[in-house]
């Protein structure tokens, strides 16, 4: 059985070239939220301590790499209800041995929003190949 891609795979970081690309997508589900309800979250970049905060909005959706560190803030005491959302784990496996995906956004939903580390993903990324064949 190898349900989580190791037998095939081996162990590796998320988005290097020829392994599969493990991404959530969260979507906040709540017709409507007051700005006041709070329930935010909060994604968080170890290296340079920085975050950034995602209102919930009708129908936001946010799709990220799974390994993004990241918390839930619970609701205000003023929202008296709790924030509903839906979130997909999913895995995108590449068609061949050199193939990286480098972003999984479409041109028409506007760029993305990279901070922190993510800004140098293919910085750090190289960094660790370089890391892990120096230990093999």
């Amino acid at each position: 059985n190898d349900a989580d891609g190791t037998e095939r795979y081996g162990y590796y970081f998320n988005r290097e070239r020829g392994k599969p690309l493990f991404v959530s997508l969260l979507l906040y589900l709540n017709k409507e939220w007051a700005l006041d309800n709070d329930a935010e979250t909060l994604f968080l970049d170890n290296d340079t301590a920085t975050g950034v905060f995602v209102r919930p909005k009708a129908y936001r959706a946010v799709l990220m790499d799974q390994d993004v560190v990241h918390r839930l803030s619970t609701p205000s005491m003023t929202a008296r209800r709790p924030r509903y959302s839906l979130v997909w784990k999913l895995v995108f496996v590449p068609k061949s041995a050199d193939e990286r995906m480098r972003t999984l956004a479409r041109p028409e939903w506007g760029s993305g929003v990279f901070f922190g580390s993510a800004a140098h993903a293919d910085e750090a990324l190289e960094q660790e190949r370089k890391k892990k064949q120096r230990t093999q």
